[in-house]
């Protein structure tokens, strides 16, 4: 795909929606701008982690293992739909693989005090969240949702 497709973003989509969602994204997530695109309209069937796992009539809630292993439990969740834990915080595309980016709120110390969120990698290199109860977006990088909301991505799970 062209490189401009990649980062042009269709804002006609749900245009009451950005209208109404924007001060709220301006405020927990600053480096998103309005440099998005809605792909679905809010709602409370399913969250961004069933979104990353394709589900969209369900709710999974992102959960923080014990402090020895804060991944543990989305470890479960992946592993169980066949992705695995990266080593690395690759977030590039490598076309053939699927890439969910996990985030969480860190300590000063930089340990995982609470996971809150995951994003899926589109095939063009963009990745696509579902905000809580609010709508499915399509973003640029997974640093685009780092803020007081989410936090910052934390871990890559790859799937090929």
């Amino acid at each position: 795909m062209p490189e401009h497709e990649i980062d042009t973003m269709d804002k006609s989509k749900y245009p009451d929606l950005r209208i109404h969602f924007q001060p709220v994204l301006g405020k927990f997530f600053p480096n998103l701008g309005d440099n998005y695109e809605v792909e679905a309209p809010d709602t409370g069937d399913y969250n961004c982690i069933a979104h990353t796992l394709g589900n969209q009539n369900l709710w999974v809630n992102p959960r923080t293992g014990l402090s020895n292993a804060p991944f543990s439990e989305m470890d479960r969740v992946y592993i169980a739909a066949g992705f695995t834990r990266a080593v690395s915080m690759d977030m590039s595309l490598e076309p053939g693989t699927i890439k969910v980016v996990v985030y969480a709120k860190t300590n000063l110390d930089g340990s995982i005090q609470e996971i809150t969120h995951g994003a899926i990698q589109r095939p063009n290199g963009t990745y696509s969240s579902k905000l809580g109860r609010g709508p499915q977006v399509r973003h640029k990088t997974p640093e685009d949702l780092s803020g007081p909301a989410y936090g910052e991505p934390v871990a890559v799970y790859t799937k090929s």
